[in-house]
């Protein structure tokens, strides 16, 4: 299958495995992020030292319960923008159970730190595996 002067002129030479042509030079995992000027970041501390949203659960009961959410957004303009942070915190049900809305000035080029919290009436209590306290909330739950 070779041509003139032993040249190579197979016609399915691209789309051979491995030569990456069929593919369009692309044949490993490819990821591409497009975020807006402003955003939350990707929650990687550990390899670009940046971070997104932290829930932390400050007090909960069968009547109540109060969570602590902060999240880091970046403003990539030139310019300070005045953002506003939406949050819905969701049951198991897909249910909203608290809407937190903030707003603040993020300077240019710069991140900022929304800290909301949220009380939650009657919240679904869960456990995780081989607790004391209780056992984890599963559907259908087969735990021993």
């Amino acid at each position: 299958m070779s041509g003139n002067g032993g040249f190579f002129t197979y016609p399915g030479f691209c789309i051979d495995y491995r030569f990456g042509q069929g593919d369009y030079g692309l044949f490993r995992p490819v990821w591409l992020y497009i975020t807006d000027k402003i955003h939350v970041p990707l929650n990687v501390y550990s390899v670009l030292s940046q971070w997104g949203t932290y829930v932390a659960t400050v007090s909960a009961s069968d009547v109540s319960a109060s969570v602590k959410i902060q999240t880091n957004v970046r403003n990539d303009n030139a310019t300070a923008q005045t953002v506003t942070l939406t949050t819905k915190v969701v049951d198991m049900t897909s249910t909203v159970v608290a809407t937190i809305e903030s707003t603040q000035t993020i300077g240019a080029d710069t991140n900022a730190v929304f800290d909301q919290n949220a009380a939650i009436a009657n919240p679904h209590l869960w456990y995780p595996a081989g607790s004391a306290f209780g056992r984890p909330i599963c559907t259908p739950c087969t735990i021993s």
